[in-house]
């Protein structure tokens, strides 16, 4: 399972936002996006039949005006977490810091990366290994590129690239519009927009849905491999102190 929450929940993790009883229309032609501060728990199953665990990702400002944004799984013996450390201006995320710490039977693996804008470097750490990549501008972390993609989606862009560090390496994430649905959660029905990754085969597939009533929160989560399906799902989510609330009834039957 940590496999499973290694490669699809970070690669894709998770991005969510709220705003006040306004509604998202309203607030999208008047003013420009800022992010909010938020709290959302999310459940998984495999092949349909639940997993037994649990999952939570929180966004923060710090009072100097940066951003944490952290996720953590709980799956029967196995153990997951990310940070990001990242300040927003204009629209970009830059990020200080990412640390990710997993566990499995008693094992523990650590990773962790400094990024030293001045320097244009970013310094890269798993255990006892150590690599140095020269950064460029718009070079993120393993989780906080889901962040800006959510923003990008909320603020109309179309086209969805990213560069994310990852050890020694610089990695390109590549998403695309696939439609829109209304999809049914444990948290309610939602009206969502459906993004697939874009990969050079088909041997593990990624899907993302993100609320368009709520900012661009990301509801649910699928990746197929070796014909089966891992699926996580939004279960309950506050948004700057305010719960998320579904579709009505009436409107989940047109």
């Amino acid at each position: 399972m940590i496999s499973f929450f290694q490669r699809l929940l970070t690669p894709v993790s998770l991005a969510l936002f709220v705003f006040t009883q306004q509604s998202f229309a309203e607030i999208k032609a008047t003013e420009v996006k800022k992010l909010q501060p938020y709290k959302a728990s999310y459940s998984a199953t495999l092949s349909n039949i639940p997993v037994d665990g649990k999952a939570v990702r929180t966004l923060t400002q710090n009072k100097d005006g940066s951003w944490i944004l952290t996720f953590k799984a709980d799956m029967l013996l196995y153990s997951f977490s990310e940070e990001s450390h990242f300040r927003f201006k204009d629209g970009e995320i830059q990020p200080f810091s990412y640390l990710r710490e997993k566990g499995a039977l008693g094992r523990k693996n650590t990773s962790e990366i400094t990024f030293d804008w001045g320097k244009k470097i970013a310094d890269s750490r798993e255990d006892s290994d150590r690599w140095k990549v020269t950064l460029k501008p718009e070079d993120l972390d393993r989780i906080s590129y889901q962040q800006q993609l959510q923003y990008d989606l909320s603020n109309g862009k179309k086209e969805f690239t990213y560069n994310v560090i990852n050890e020694d390496e610089r990695d390109q994430y590549t998403f695309k519009i696939e439609g829109e649905e209304i999809l049914e959660t444990p948290a309610g029905r939602f009206a969502t927009v459906r993004l697939k990754m874009v990969r050079d085969n088909n041997k593990r597939q990624t899907w993302i849905w993100l609320a368009k009533d709520w900012d661009d929160l990301l509801v649910q989560l699928k990746q197929r491999e070796k014909k089966k399906d891992y699926v996580v799902s939004l279960r309950q989510a506050e948004i700057a102190g305010k719960e998320i609330t579904p579709l009505p009834i009436e409107t989940t039957k047109k």
